[in-house]
């Protein structure tokens, strides 16, 4: 990631408007009540440790948000 990707990264940061930090920390304790659990019994079905399904659950979600947030890094 170059400077000025990082940058744009604070920029979008500090125009957050706070009224979502409720509906977004609710949204993310809802999305791990249910992915931590899931991830853990699709490792063991697999036969590996479950710790590999929470590595790969984060690994995921955080190549994902990677993904969806790289349309805003074009501009």
């Amino acid at each position: 990631m170059t400077a000025t990707k990082a940058i744009t990264g604070i920029a979008l940061l500090a125009q957050y408007d706070r009224t979502w930090l409720r509906p977004d920390v609710v949204a993310g304790v809802t999305v791990a009540a249910y992915v931590v659990p899931e991830v853990m019994a699709d490792a063991q079905l697999a036969g590996l440790a479950p710790v590999v399904g929470l590595w790969s659950a984060i690994l995921h979600m955080t190549s994902s948000s990677d993904a969806a947030s790289c349309w805003r890094w074009r501009e």
